[in-house]
């Protein structure tokens, strides 16, 4: 009776054959899927919540219905964050420059629905006198702290005032997960841990969301010479200076 070795050439691999193990029991595939997913549900929750010009009747009619959860006064007209870095940084509404109410010319309020309206403060005509105030924006900002105390029961009233939204806990949820992944899950094979962990920093979460793609839901074979970390931190700052100027580019021609 002829052996294995005498059927078989003499370089194959006599080796077992590997068995794939399903998704679900799989701790990097998990972590790649949830990552996707939240990035997806920030892109359009965050194209939902993007700030709009709205009118003055729009924002009195929210204020009479309790709908205001949230406000800032600023000097720019709100745009998408895209000079923020990080993967917190970089999407719609999250432009978070506020001015004293007296110095501003714009108004920025968040409604029930987690969305951004803004007004510029010279249409919103008239607002009742409020004693001590000193301005057209002192009397807007104690209209709304009165209106918000009436509603939502707030006894203290400091300048902006914002409510908890879900989409910054998604926000940080992906911060969150993205880095257990990179810092406690399985060894990355493309790249080392630290290149990933300077990825982190690309606006809008790409960095991240690249680190789901390619380590966590594809199966690369390991390099041999993984990129380190000086790598992560130049592809890091020339990835978000590249999408800076893409928007840069795109706001000069719209």
């Amino acid at each position: 009776m002829r052996s294995m070795t005498d059927v078989l050439p003499a370089d194959a691999d006599l080796q077992a054959p590997a068995c794939s193990a399903p998704w679900w029991r799989s701790s990097r595939r998990i972590i790649g899927i949830v990552l996707v997913a939240l990035w997806i549900g920030l892109a359009g929750w965050s194209l939902w919540a993007a700030p709009r010009e709205s009118s003055a009747d729009h924002l009195r009619a929210q204020v009479a219905a309790g709908e205001v959860t949230g406000w800032r006064f600023t000097d720019q007209q709100p745009t998408w964050d895209a000079g923020a870095n990080g993967p917190l940084g970089g999407w719609p509404g999250t432009d978070d420059h506020s001015v004293d109410a007296d110095n501003a010319g714009i108004l920025v309020w968040s409604d029930s629905q987690y969305r951004e309206h803004w007004i510029r403060i010279s249409q919103l005509g008239s607002m009742p006198a409020e004693p001590g105030s000193q301005g057209f924006g002192d009397a807007t900002q104690a209209w709304l702290g009165r209106e918000f105390v009436a509603h939502h029961g707030s006894s203290v009233i400091r300048g902006d005032v914002s409510l908890p939204t879900p989409v910054n806990l998604a926000r940080l949820a992906f911060l969150l997960v993205g880095l257990a992944g990179i810092c406690g899950g399985v060894a990355p094979r493309i790249a080392n841990r630290w290149y990933w962990f300077w990825m982190c920093g690309i606006t809008f979460g790409l960095g991240l969301l690249a680190y789901a793609v390619f380590e966590c839901l594809r199966d690369p074979k390991p390099r041999a010479a993984r990129f380190g970390g000086g790598t992560g931190f130049v592809t890091m700052i020339a990835g978000s200076l590249a999408i800076s100027l893409a928007f840069s580019l795109v706001g000069a021609f719209v």
